[in-house]
């Protein structure tokens, strides 16, 4: 592709560069926002060494740190403590701390007047601001516009899965399905409207999504039902304080919505697009095309979802292997709900193809004899 095709907008990445770096410093030193005291390491000394191995033949290596902390806000703002940390090398359940790092931090004034202090955490709203920017920057940069529209409804989307959550803990989580069928109803339509705007597009798209993600969990709740759950171990579901199997469904609605919609808006996308290109295709033709982007879609969409599957089970498992648990321990009770949950999602795609391919045909050559 020729250079002159590509066009960079100098004063906009400026102005996003010079707009990033004051935002992550103005992040940097705003511990005075903060009601709980924050400490930054000033000095950092390294103590002694101790290997330790356990029942299970797992290498490990505690260490001592001695920290010069200086405190950044409150009542002993400017005060220099020292603290000690100890910690493994694997940082499995803690952290080796750094110079310039900046540590949330506990205080206890007891009777004797001595103050006690406790590291309960490491400051990452920097690391966190810098991420989002970055993200925000290069779709400005590769997307343009667009992007403003996807990190709307991302925002807005967000506030409404917080607003769900909220109101399903004010019920006592009485209704839990129907509060996470509706949200979905919504991130559906959010981002659809954002995407297409209000038209055939929409209508298709949004009409493939939502059958495709209704069947997919109809026929699991079916399942579901008649195998008596037989080999889905729900108390797995870490520091659920609800019943386990409606919370469960409402996760696979909103994460099989997720896949059927991409899918859903790459074939409606692909045949609209045919359609102005060729306005003499007929139901047939749509429907082939729209197979076929659909096949060569699906295997990455597949493997996307196995890959998030393993990203999330994966410090688990390796956890659950090195402390003695074989495979026949370790898929009931760690990997069955991501696998199931993954096949319900499977699914959904599966039965998208034909129904955003029957959808967009119907609609376009309807359009078609009327021409």
């Amino acid at each position: 592709m020729s250079l002159k095709y590509f066009q960079l907008n100098w004063k906009k990445i400026i102005f996003f560069l010079v707009g990033g770096l004051m935002l992550c410093l103005a992040v940097y030193h705003d511990a005075e926002l903060y009601h709980q005291p924050i400490g930054e390491v000033i000095q950092v000394k390294s103590l002694k060494k101790t290997s330790v191995t356990d029942n299970f033949n797992n290498h490990d290596v505690s260490q001592e740190q001695r920290l010069k902390v200086k405190i950044l806000n409150g009542k002993s703002r400017n005060h220099i403590i020292y603290l000690k940390n100890n910690f493994s090398t694997s940082e499995a359940a803690s952290l080796a701390y750094h110079s310039g790092e900046q540590l949330f931090l506990k205080l206890h004034q007891h009777q004797s007047k001595n103050q006690s202090v406790i590291i309960t955490g490491l400051k990452r709203d920097t690391m966190m601001v810098f991420l989002c920017w970055l993200t925000i920057f290069l779709l400005s940069i590769i997307v343009g516009i667009q992007s403003y529209r996807m990190l709307f409804s991302i925002i807005l989307n967000l506030v409404l899965f917080f607003l769900a959550i909220k109101i399903d803990v004010i019920t006592d989580a009485q209704n839990v399905i129907f509060i996470f069928a509706i949200l979905a109803i919504a991130f559906l339509a959010i981002t659809e409207f954002l995407v297409f705007g209000k038209g055939r597009q929409f209508l298709v798209c949004f009409s493939a999504t939502f059958l495709g993600t209704g069947i997919s969990l109809i026929i699991a709740i079916t399942v579901l039902l008649l195998t008596h759950e037989n080999g889905l171990n729900f108390e797995m579901m870490s520091y659920v304080t609800q019943e386990r199997l409606p919370l469960y469904l409402a996760g696979c609605i909103i994460g099989s919505l997720g896949a059927v919609m991409d899918l859903a808006t790459d074939i409606t996308s692909g045949l609209f697009i045919l359609a102005e290109k060729n306005p003499t295709m007929t139901f047939k033709d749509f429907w082939h095309s729209g197979q076929n982007i659909g096949k060569t879609v699906l295997g990455s969409l597949i493997n996307v979802l196995l890959l998030i599957f393993i990203s999330s089970v994966f410090p688990l498992a390796v956890l659950f292997i090195r402390n003695g648990n074989n495979w026949n321990y370790l898929f009931p009770m760690l990997l069955s709900l991501g696998i199931v949950q993954s096949l319900i999602s499977g699914i959904g795609i599966a039965l998208t193809i034909p129904l955003t391919s029957t959808l967009t045909g119907l609609v376009l050559r309807k359009e078609v004899s009327h021409e």
